[in-house]
């Protein structure tokens, strides 16, 4: 009669098999969905072309933000920016966090203490971090 295994010894086995899977896959991989979408999305010039318009609008906005917070802030080619919050990082990325927004920290990369990476895309996505961004860092409700 076979015994059952416990679960100590089948979590045991799966970070066997899993484990290197994990170190094949980087953190922020992406699936196929996402590859496809893509696809569809660059085929779609009009669509793309939208999209970069409010990529910049949202850029543009970001940096008016930090301006008026007081947060450095590294210009942009790309649809995020680099922005140094320095010890208000962790109140904002938590306090996005707590409002259904992620925002990633990058403090714990080489000479990026105190930075965050914040996405720029669709304009009222922005135009809500915006708004959590005053709430955080001025107590505005």
């Amino acid at each position: 009669m076979a015994s059952r295994a416990s679960e100590s010894d089948v979590w045991s086995a799966r970070r066997e098999v899993l484990d290197p899977i994990r170190e094949a896959i980087p953190v922020y991989s992406v699936n196929l969905a996402a590859v496809v979408a893509v696809q569809a999305a660059l085929s779609d010039l009009d669509y793309l072309r939208a999209y970069l318009r409010q990529v910049a609008e949202s850029k543009a906005m970001l940096y008016a933000a930090c301006d008026r917070l007081g947060l450095q802030y590294w210009p942009s080619r790309s649809n995020f920016v680099l922005v140094c919050a320095g010890d208000r990082a962790d109140a904002l990325v938590n306090g996005a966090f707590d409002r259904g927004v992620y925002i990633r920290n990058r403090s714990t990369e080489p000479g990026c203490a105190g930075c965050i990476r914040i996405g720029t895309g669709i304009v009222e996505h922005t135009r809500r971090l915006v708004q959590i961004m005053e709430e955080v860092l001025c107590g505005a409700v």
